[in-house]
């Protein structure tokens, strides 16, 4: 009897144990989530002006569980980041608190986590447009394929000079500029600025802006005559191919 009971109090320690890991793993998660939350609110509320700098490289590339799945990374040794004051983490916070809308308008486009955000709000009922540069956007790595294909519209310059802008519009009332590219050599490599504000009299240019050129590239010849054949992919996006 006393082994029995023995072995039944380590079993009772034992799953109280258990639970005792599970439970701190599950707090930290909603503490996460809150946390989260609480960010995206700060930045969100629409009677708060603010105007965000943040420059890279970062030391570190962002943990994508961390960041982009619904359960988060438990690695007590990541390797990548899970610094919400990083530079790219701050970035991203500002693409996943898009409800309404995403107006993309971006030279170059590589990054998967960035792209990802991106698809997750646009797979939650966000609106998504992109505007890209055509030589660019069919360069080996380019995100705009995917969107293309998850029918996200999608409209290019179809010229041979370059579409070079580079910022993000969400909810169209923040704007995100600056010298970045969507690209992990962007995060990581190079000496990059980007400026997030949610101030009305340089977010309404930025729509201005996107908005004329969404109609300019609209049309259905490029500037030699070729004919742009525009395919509606189950009613979502027009997306643009030369013959």
């Amino acid at each position: 009897m006393k082994g029995l009971d023995s072995a039944l109090n380590f079993a009772g320690c034992a799953a109280i144990a258990a639970l005792s890991v599970n439970g701190c793993l599950i707090l930290y998660r909603l503490y996460r989530r809150k946390h989260i939350k609480d960010i995206c609110q700060e930045c969100g509320k629409s009677n708060a002006e603010f105007c965000n700098v943040l420059f890279f490289p970062d030391k570190q590339i962002p943990c994508f569980k961390y960041l982009l799945t619904p359960q988060g990374c438990s690695r007590k040794s990541c390797l990548h980041s899970h610094n919400e004051k990083s530079s790219f983490i701050q970035l991203i916070r500002y693409i996943l608190q898009a409800k309404k809308s995403i107006d993309l308008c971006m030279f170059s486009l590589t990054c998967h986590e960035l792209a990802t955000a991106v698809l997750i709000k646009y797979r939650l009922g966000a609106r998504v447009r992109v505007i890209s540069d055509t030589e660019y956007m069919n360069m080996s790595g380019s995100k705009i394929q995917t969107f293309m294909e998850e029918g996200i519209a999608v409209r290019h310059d179809r010229s041979s000079y370059l579409m070079h802008h580079k910022f993000v519009i969400i909810d169209e009332k923040i704007v995100i500029t600056g010298s970045f590219n969507w690209t992990h050599a962007a995060v990581i490599g190079n000496y990059e600025n980007v400026v997030a504000t949610n101030n009305q009299k340089i977010v309404q240019p930025y729509i201005g802006e996107f908005d004329r050129l969404w109609e300019l590239f609209d049309a259905e010849h490029d500037e030699q005559g070729k004919t742009v054949i525009r395919n509606n992919l189950l009613g979502k996006g027009d997306m643009y191919y030369h013959k």
